[in-house]
């Protein structure tokens, strides 16, 4: 009885195998060493707008009330440029009618993009006379 020898021409075809083999583990231990990444479109120039609301409450004084949240609006903006940030909040307390505010933008956002999404809001907000409004855009949140 002949011992069961291989053919060089079967080692060679083994050690290809083995070497397949080899790399698609090597692939596959890549792709499932990084997490799973989800994909989300952010189409910043395209800032949508979702919804807006306008609070039921009167104001004491509409041209403190005013007064103050626009001096709100502009220490939140200035905030934004001169911190470099992508939320703020500030408050004007004077002569009463108080205003508190509040301004968030996404990680993905750069600094002027979300600022440019704050002076969408803004030039929607400034419309309500009452307390308690909120604007929602894809890239910002003002209230």
């Amino acid at each position: 009885m002949v011992p069961n020898r291989r053919l060089p021409q079967q080692d060679s075809q083994v050690n290809e195998s083995m070497e397949t083999r080899t790399g698609i583990l090597a692939l596959l231990l890549v792709v499932l060493w990084f997490e799973p990444v989800v994909s989300q479109a952010h189409d910043n120039d395209a800032n949508a707008f979702i919804g807006t609301f306008c609070g039921r409450n009167a104001v004491t004084s509409l041209p403190n009330f005013i007064k103050n949240r626009n001096n709100t609006f502009d220490d939140l903006r200035m905030q934004l440029v001169s911190k470099r940030v992508l939320y703020a909040r500030a408050q004007a307390l004077n002569a009463g009618d108080p205003v508190f505010a509040a301004i968030q933008c996404p990680k993905y956002l750069s600094v002027d993009e979300c600022v440019a999404c704050f002076d969408a809001g803004v030039s929607k907000l400034i419309n309500c006379t009452v307390s308690n409004g909120y604007i929602i855009f894809d890239n910002c949140f003002l209230r």
